[in-house]
């Protein structure tokens, strides 16, 4: 690369997931995926997402548009399904874990990093009584995904091979070069004001022991990353504008 010609305005964009359970006509649990609705590694939690978009309008739609598809959808199936997003958590027995470990087929690194040093492997969701396991504490998450790509324009000299005289230059090429503004030090900066900030209006005395809630867990993605420690229920529909002002904010701090 012979020379950068011009950084040219940063690319923002923000993605969302969400998972919910899903109910039978009686209020038992079922398998999302056993009705063909998307999943998370967890398979009892169900999950839907939106392609990333570069505003606050625009991820409140593809928000709404994802949100209204699914509830279509389960009721489509005309089962007697129930979507359950009021609390965003339950507790399990013990029985009912093995079912679901069983149906994942083969046991699950979780990939969640934490700025803070938490290994999520050592915390625990267990219900215990009387010295006994007797259940285990689940909750659904929203995961906000971050990217911001600024495009470069590089010239790229072009030669040709002229015999008995060598290479020639002919002239440069112009080629576009995306450049990832989400580095390690933007992330620790991002995880922690979303953990000073945002995370505390959500997190209510339900969520507080439950370790996926917990402050500081992140995924590294190939577009940046993604914030893995809000829980999904019905508040967080009812204040998704102010969650997007505020993501969107963070990318002022670039």
């Amino acid at each position: 690369m012979k020379n950068m010609v011009g950084l040219g305005r940063a690319e923002n964009k923000i993605g969302l997931e969400a998972e919910f359970l899903l109910r039978s006509s009686d209020g038992d649990l079922v398998f999302p995926s056993d009705y063909g609705f998307d999943t998370d590694e967890f398979m009892i939690l169900g999950e839907f997402r939106t392609v990333p978009q570069d505003s606050v309008e625009r991820c409140l739609g593809a928000f709404y548009e994802s949100f209204y598809t699914l509830k279509r959808c389960i009721l489509d199936k005309d089962k007697g399904l129930r979507l359950d997003i009021e609390h965003g958590f339950d507790t399990i027995s013990s029985e009912f874990n093995a079912k679901i470990l069983r149906k994942m087929g083969s046991k699950q690194i979780n990939e969640s990093l934490n700025i803070y040093g938490t290994d999520i492997l050592t915390l625990s969701d267990a219900v215990i009584k009387g010295g006994k396991v007797i259940g285990r504490k689940i909750s659904t998450g929203f995961h906000i995904h971050f990217s911001s790509v600024n495009t470069t324009s590089v010239s790229i000299p072009k030669f040709v091979d002229i015999p008995n005289y060598g290479k020639y230059h002919v002239n440069d090429e112009q080629k576009q070069v995306s450049v990832s503004s989400v580095t390690k030090p933007v992330i620790a900066h991002f995880v922690k004001r979303l953990d000073a900030e945002l995370l505390p209006r959500f997190i209510n005395s339900n969520y507080k022991n439950l370790k996926y809630r917990q402050p500081g867990f992140y995924e590294l993605k190939s577009h940046g990353f993604e914030y893995r420690s809000m829980p999904f229920d019905l508040s967080v529909i009812d204040r998704l504008d102010m969650i997007l002002e505020f993501c969107f904010n963070l990318f002022k701090d670039l």
